[in-house]
């Protein structure tokens, strides 16, 4: 948990937000929440973490980091203008690349 901890201060210092978290069955939601400052805790095959940040040229950049001992990350920006609905698709597609990774 004290490393979870760890990425987590790194990204805020950043200036990233937590908008969403993933975990596995094995770790449990409740176990961790408490950490993740009220973001949504979903059920996944892996353990990760979506953080944002808005950007100076009108996108906001989207990551998602996996939460293992070895670090590994996937980050798009879109137009703060696109739909959510293409947002969350594009998100999903780089869950699914993230999930590949993990396994």
């Amino acid at each position: 948990m004290e490393e979870i901890t760890k990425v987590l201060a790194l990204y805020e210092k950043h200036g990233w937000k937590i908008s969403r978290v993933l975990l596995s069955s094995e770790n449990g939601s409740q176990q961790y929440s408490e950490i993740f400052g009220g973001a949504p805790v979903v059920n996944s095959e892996f353990d990760a973490v979506w953080f944002s940040r808005k950007r100076q040229d009108g996108r906001t950049a989207w990551e998602i980091r996996l939460l293992s001992t070895t670090p590994y990350a996937l980050c798009e920006s879109f137009p703060d203008d696109s739909s959510k609905e293409f947002v969350e698709a594009e998100k999903r597609n780089m869950e699914n690349r993230l999930a590949e990774k993990a396994s």
